[in-house]
């Protein structure tokens, strides 16, 4: 109880001394109900779409590849906006912006296409391409920015004379608060989703305008509340910043520990859609899938919650976290059982516990980068990990389509659930040495 008192002090603290974060946290949930509103509809209309595997494959490979160019673009372009240090957070806020307008502009060329009955995999391509690149271009920048914003800071000493490194105390509460408020829209726009389709009826591309609506209100609070003042902000109690290396010392290990595990998860969750499969394999109405889908948000509200639960990076880290890892695989393997034995609900029951090690894994990782990088290298070291998450998944994406040609989907999890499993079981022994010296270094 008393951890979880810390977590509602802690949100209650980052709501009344961070007037950005908080105005960012009010634009992103207002955003967040325009996606919730279109949740429900554009997953149904993906989920008919992507009959198989090669299909999905079809859609989701030129889209991860754009990931990857944009990727590989994008931290360099967070951390480059400006030769000046300080004035990097608001470059980044004008990027996030205009980035974000593109991003509308593609949204509604897909609620076009929805208008005229024309959704295909060959039409959502485009999207996808377009959405992808943008997405990957700007996500850096944003993550960077959402830091960069929040005032609050602790020094901490990295061990090199005359130099402590700049904290943010409001990390960890601002980022699952972003998450949660998202996470809840899309549960009730979930809830909600059976509701809205009789409303709109076969006019689906309503609920993708109003998205869009919320876009554009998105845009207009961040551009009038949002911005970063121009002020010298050091990340660093120093009179210059440090070069990355004098802190790789000290994050390199747990990140690598962290960034591998998250890996890991991403590229198999990767391989498998839990929607597709109820759909084509168990062969189960729409409402069944929604209500698992909802079902799933709720894993996803857990994990978020758990982060705020412990408060920071290193708490997290500091538990069992390959042995959770190991445990997502076992429950693969577990969901591939049900899977062949034609067993939807317990499919799904067992895909809950997959969705709430996946979100933890993945944030996780962002979690320590973000703790433990300076100002002028966050974008670049964000986008380092995406780049290596996204070519995880190009290849989990071209892996699955191949095994599923010889081997059943139910077949397919058993297999990557076990590999999981070793491969988190047999990181443990790092885990601990690294977990042990932190240990030590704290005392």
């Amino acid at each position: 109880m008393q951890r979880l008192r810390d977590a509602l002090i802690g949100y209650k603290a980052f709501w009344q001394e961070e007037p950005l974060g908080r105005m960012y946290s009010v634009a992103s949930f207002i955003d967040d109900l325009g996606v919730a509103a279109s949740l429900w509809a554009s997953q149904l209309i993906m989920t008919r779409i992507y009959a198989t595997q090669d299909a999905r494959a079809q859609v989701m490979t030129p889209m991860i590849v754009c990931l990857i160019l944009g990727t590989v673009l994008g931290g360099p372009l967070a951390d480059s906006l400006s030769r000046n240090k300080a004035l990097l957070p608001r470059r980044r806020w004008g990027v996030v912006l205009v980035v974000r307008a593109l991003e509308t502009i593609a949204l509604g060329y897909l609620a076009w296409q929805i208008s005229r009955g024309a959704l295909t995999v060959k039409t959502v391509i485009p999207y996808a391409i377009v959405s992808g690149l943008l997405k990957a271009l700007v996500r850096p920048t944003r993550q960077a920015l959402e830091a960069d914003i929040l005032a609050v800071r602790e020094w901490v000493s990295i061990g090199v004379a005359g130099k402590d490194l700049a904290v943010k105390v409001h990390l960890a509460p601002s980022m699952s608060l972003r998450e949660l408020s998202g996470t809840v829209a899309g549960i009730a726009g979930l809830a909600a989703g059976g509701m809205l389709l009789s409303i709109v009826g076969d006019r689906l591309w309503i609920l993708f305008a109003f998205d869009i609506l919320t876009n554009v209100v998105f845009i207009v609070l961040v551009f009038r509340f949002c911005r970063p003042a121009e002020y010298c902000e050091n990340e660093f109690r120093a009179s210059s910043i440090l070069r990355w290396r004098d802190v790789s010392s000290l994050i390199s290990p747990r990140m690598m520990v962290a960034a591998g595990l998250g890996l890991l998860v991403g590229m198999v969750n990767e391989a498998y859609d839990g929607k597709m499969i109820l759909m084509h394999v168990l062969h189960v109405r729409d409402e069944m899938i929604r209500l698992s889908e909802l079902g799933w948000q709720v894993a996803s509200i857990s994990a978020i919650l758990l982060l705020s639960y412990f408060g920071s990076a290193d708490q997290v880290f500091s538990k069992a976290f390959p042995l959770l890892v190991a445990l997502d695989g076992v429950v693969i393997v577990l969901a591939g059982i049900a899977a062949a034995s034609g067993l939807p609900l317990a499919f799904a029951g067992v895909l809950w516990i997959d969705r709430f090690v996946t979100v933890l894994a993945l944030y996780v990782p962002i979690l320590v980068i973000l703790d433990g990088t300076a100002v002028e290298k966050r974008g670049t070291a964000l986008a380092a990990y995406t780049l290596c998450t996204l070519f995880g998944s190009l290849g989990a994406q071209q892996g699955a389509a191949r095994l599923t040609r010889s081997f059943s989907v139910p077949q397919m999890m058993l297999g990557i659930g076990a590999f999981q499993a070793g491969i988190a079981l047999a990181v443990l022994p790092v885990y601990n040495s690294i977990a042990a010296s932190r240990r030590a270094e704290s005392a």
